[in-house]
């Protein structure tokens, strides 16, 4: 919906992830002023999924991470689900830091292997 509120949100990844994010956008047709939504399509899919705890989970970032985070602009209805995935993603390890970005990673990363 285009005149839906869209809440911004930040996730660090590393150089490579973020290089190959801009090619999936463009392979996909998607313009550069379209990377939000590109991500928020990825982030819905993945959390759809029945093993998407798992996968998140289990990712575990390859090299250093940037040290300034990417932007992107969902929509608050994205934002609540995904306060849910970070939620139930805690319940299953306490312990595990940085949710969101993995999340947003994990979803990136199989959007991108989905061609």
């Amino acid at each position: 919906m285009p005149n839906e509120k869209k809440v911004k949100i930040t996730f660090k990844a590393h150089k490579e992830l973020i290089k190959e994010m801009g090619l999936g956008i463009k392979k996909a047709g998607y313009g550069y002023h379209e990377k939000s939504r590109w991500v928020s399509e990825a982030i819905e899919y993945l959390i759809s999924g029945d093993d998407y705890l798992d996968n998140v989970l289990e990712e575990k970032p390859i090299g250093k991470l940037e040290d300034n985070p990417a932007v992107i602009f969902i929509t608050s209805e994205l934002r609540n689900k995904l306060d849910n995935a970070i939620e139930n993603c805690l319940k299953k390890d306490p312990f595990k830091q940085g949710v969101q970005s993995s999340i947003i990673r994990t979803a990136i990363i199989q959007k991108l292997l989905r061609g």
